[in-house]
């Protein structure tokens, strides 16, 4: 049991592991309905990080109107 352990340990203690980069994603917001699945609007995120290891995170989600879906 204690190879295994010492071999994965030594494994992430070998190289850099960064957790967080920055990054930017838009994703459709979708329903399923008894209508079928309908697209409803987008969701926008954004991680940023600075020199000084400091995270921003934003988010910003949009919808349409439904007469707009429906049609």
């Amino acid at each position: 049991m204690k190879k295994p352990f010492c071999l994965i340990l030594c494994f992430f203690i070998a190289f850099e592991i960064q957790a967080l980069t920055s990054y930017e994603a838009t994703y459709d917001l979708s329903v399923t309905s008894g209508l079928g699945k309908l697209k409803i609007g987008e969701g926008r995120y954004k991680l940023v990080v600075d020199n000084n290891d400091e995270f921003t995170f934003s988010s910003e989600a949009f919808t349409q109107d439904m007469k707009e879906v429906l049609v």
